[in-house]
């Protein structure tokens, strides 16, 4: 069996329709990201909108084998002088292509645009239930500095969530 070909850029404008349709999917198919499905209403040209907006201060990497999305990370930097510093980090992958390295090579990728853009130090919280992408965080350097109890409520549950982060020079 040949190994599948993973590469990583900035998204980019062209990318639109195939971010909503990851998106979709990503929301559909993750009981631990943010938006559940069907909430997320934005249409294409709103989505081409919020591409335009990356830039020095907040950039989306996307993971593509061939032409589709699996996977993407956005990191969003602090926007006073007191918090320039700080990169806050989002990160998803179709549960199709977990556990394929491609999670850490996001995050590889995210440190050196974060480097690039004089951030020192990443954050991001997690589902305390999500013991697999707590360990991948965990072995990436990242410790966890926080708890946040009943943060989200998930299928009718709070949850907590963890808040970790990690200093990178």
């Amino acid at each position: 069996m040949e190994k599948e070909e993973f590469f990583i850029r900035e998204v980019n404008l062209d990318d639109a329709q195939n971010l909503l349709n990851f998106f979709k999917k990503l929301d559909n198919t993750s009981e631990f990201m943010l938006i559940e499905p069907d909430e997320r209403k934005t249409d294409k040209s709103e989505q081409q909108e919020i591409i335009k907006n990356f830039g020095k201060d907040r950039q989306m990497l996307i993971c593509l084998n061939t032409n589709d999305i699996v996977g993407f990370t956005v990191i969003s930097k602090g926007i006073f002088n007191r918090n320039r510093h700080l990169g806050s980090i989002v990160l998803g992958v179709k549960k199709e292509y977990r556990n394929k390295g491609i999670a850490k090579k996001l995050f590889n990728e995210a440190e050196i645009w974060s480097r690039k853009n004089g951030i020192t130090r990443l954050e991001l919280t997690v589902v305390v239930k999500n013991t697999s992408a707590i360990m991948l965080y965990l072995s990436l350097g990242f410790v966890i500095t926080g708890h946040r109890k009943a943060s989200l409520l998930i299928q009718g549950e709070m949850v907590d969530e963890y808040y970790m982060t990690k200093k990178i020079s």
